[in-house]
């Protein structure tokens, strides 16, 4: 199998990463032999930074993208459209809530809150589609928006499919030194 870098860090959930959507893109791509993922595209980059990876994958929807781009120390090398996997509302109950205490969710699914079915009182962002998953397992009154990768792993009731199929925009940078 030919990978276009050796290594290549993105967001992760430690220590579940692959069910990211970045990261299964980059294993999807075959992107690098090694995938690290990191808490934060911060910390990614960061690895970049270090040489601990030879590039650092982005999520076009992660809104402080903008920064990571107009960062003097790294270069944009690529960018490409990738479908991610279903972006849903899930939670433990068996049937959809028309009510919930808290929203679980990363801030590049924020704009998806209106779309929710259901009321709720407060929204709690994380680090990860999936530690949003990781979070609405654990609370009975919530739900989370994450990608169907993780509300299956964590065994999460899918309440609504908010995007069945996205088209993602990622983009790859480097260090400039």
């Amino acid at each position: 199998m030919s990978f276009r870098f050796n290594s290549l860090a993105t967001l992760g959930d430690p220590p579940v990463n692959h069910l990211t959507s970045s990261y299964y893109v980059a294993e999807k791509r075959n992107l690098a032999r090694q995938i690290f993922g990191f808490e934060s595209f911060e910390a990614a980059v960061e690895a970049v930074r270090t040489g601990a990876a030879d590039v650092a994958l982005v999520a076009g929807a992660y809104p402080k993208i903008r920064a990571i781009i107009m960062d003097e120390g790294l270069i944009c090398i690529d960018a490409f459209v990738e479908q991610i996997p279903p972006l849903v509302v899930c939670g433990l109950q068996s049937c959809r809530p028309t009510e919930v205490h808290t929203v679980y969710l990363h801030p590049a699914t924020a704009s998806l809150l209106p779309e929710i079915n259901a009321r709720f009182a407060q929204v709690i962002e994380t680090r990860a589609t999936s530690a949003a998953a990781v979070k609405a397992k654990g609370d009975q009154q919530s739900v989370a928006i994450c990608n169907k990768l993780a509300a299956d792993y964590y065994g999460l009731t899918i309440h609504q499919e908010l995007r069945p199929s996205l088209n993602m925009p990622f983009a790859l940078f480097r260090s400039m030194s």
